[in-house]
């Protein structure tokens, strides 16, 4: 029995026994035991694994790694007694969201590296354009620098059509042959006698591209295309079905 005690009315009232109390507490520590019990070494394991990740940054992708495979390892039913799952689920998410902006952050790098633009940089924006091109259109949005890598190849493209642009003349026999490109994408091609007229219009007037390493000419619904070869003072057209006399080395006068 506890302990008899008298109230304020009078009446008298027991105390509980102290060892119902110990006893009570020492059931649900059994109990608690008992149900950490029930989880395997193996599942403790993972549980520790996860526990252990802490705060997701690049260098816990091998942590998060090594908690993924040990939970896979458990066998179906014992996979949900892994309390932390949860925090498993989380840590990748945020390790891939890290991933995304770490190729975000590099694709942004690499077009701040581009620079002044020269046409040496063909191949270096060449390679910006495929890795912004991986990107997803969410990505895609993301990169603040965008614009930057349009406005260099747009750059590029000019100085491509630069590298043409002007007069270029190469005499046979007397007569001067003259290809004229002009910035606005036209071109004319004639001949001149010795005293600087024009005998004829070979392939007229029209308009031309120019992609680097060859020149298409587009006349009356016909276009011509011929491999050309620019240094810094001479065009040379090489010799092609269209061009069948040989390579025609022409030479910049403007």
């Amino acid at each position: 029995r506890g302990a008899t005690f008298f109230t304020s009315s009078g009446r008298t009232k027991e105390r509980p026994a102290r060892s119902a109390v110990a006893f009570a507490l020492a059931l649900l520590l059994a109990v608690s035991l008992l149900a950490g019990c029930g989880k395997s070494k193996e599942v403790r394991a993972v549980e520790k694994s996860i526990a252990s990740i802490g705060e997701v940054t690049e260098e816990t992708e091998a942590a998060i790694g090594d908690a993924r495979a040990q939970y896979e390892a458990l066998p179906e039913e014992e996979r949900e007694s892994v309390s932390n799952y949860e925090t498993l689920q989380e840590a990748e998410k945020r390790l891939e969201e890290l991933r995304r902006l770490a190729e975000i952050n590099a694709v942004e790098q690499e077009i701040a590296d581009i620079g002044e633009v020269t046409e040496e940089k063909k191949e270096q924006i060449q390679n910006v354009r495929e890795k912004y091109e991986a990107l997803s259109e969410e990505e895609k949005g993301m990169v603040s620098n965008s614009d930057i890598l349009r406005e260099a190849e747009e750059r590029l493209e000019k100085l491509k059509l630069l590298a043409i642009v002007g007069t270029w003349k190469s005499s046979i026999v007397g007569i001067t042959l003259v290809y004229s490109f002009k910035e606005d994408g036209m071109y004319e091609n004639y001949a001149q006698n010795p005293i600087g007229l024009k005998l004829s219009v070979q392939g007229g007037k029209g308009t031309y591209s120019y992609d680097g390493e060859t020149v298409t000419l587009y006349h009356d619904g016909k276009e011509n295309v011929f491999p050309v070869k620019i240094t810094e003072n001479s065009l040379i057209i090489m010799a092609t079905d269209n061009n069948p006399i040989g390579d025609m080395i022409y030479t910049r006068v403007d």
